[in-house]
């Protein structure tokens, strides 16, 4: 145990990060639609996970007509983990079909179930349903489609199950090495702020 933890702050000591991976895809097909308030999607890690970065599904011509408030909250309590802003145009860095952002590191619990949701989709568009069109991370398991009827992302926000996923809001994260400590995750968060700096 003590290797592969020693290896991982190695790594970080380097500053050599884990991969990261993104959290959702779009494969094509589906339903592309506006909407009045925030939406996105509730789900539990299959392990623990670091998220890096967050960011918005860019349809249609790139870049995006509105800015989009995007935050992870835990769906226990809705209590807020992180938020942060996608601004207009060509913000952020195109991933896999989404723009993405820089946050500070955030750890998420493997087991816990969270959800992710976005606002101002009144011109911009996500996507839902059909089977294919959203494929998700192995270590996501997706748990229902987020919504609110209100275009706030702080609003009571409801799991309203549905099928097959679906992607406005997006995430990309680093797998925590088991047994997690806490010198590790300090680590990866300084050498996240040094890559940023």
């Amino acid at each position: 145990m003590h290797g592969r933890v020693g290896g991982c702050l190695l790594m970080v000591a380097a500053g050599v990060l884990p991969a990261q991976t993104t959290a959702s895809f779009y494969n094509g097909g589906g339903f592309r639609q506006t909407f009045v308030g925030a939406t996105g999607w509730y789900f539990t890690p299959t392990s623990d996970l670091m998220v890096t970065q967050v960011g918005v599904l860019d349809l249609g011509d790139p870049g995006f007509v509105d800015p989009h408030e995007v935050g992870i909250f835990r769906a226990s309590d809705q209590s807020e983990l992180v938020t942060t802003t996608i601004g207009s145009g060509l913000s952020g860095e195109l991933i896999d079909g989404s723009r993405f952002v820089d946050i500070t590191p955030t750890f998420l619990n493997g087991g816990e179930q969270y959800y992710i949701v976005a606002d101002n989709w009144f011109n911009d568009e996500y996507v839902f349903g059909d089977r294919g069109a959203v494929s998700f991370a192995p270590e996501i398991a997706w748990n229902g489609y987020a919504s609110s009827p209100l275009n706030d992302i702080f609003s009571e926000v409801e799991n309203i199950g549905g099928q097959d996923g679906n992607l406005g809001p997006n995430f990309r994260f680093t797998v925590v090495p088991a047994p997690a400590s806490a010198g590790v995750l300090a680590g990866v968060g300084l050498a996240w702020g040094r890559r940023r700096g």
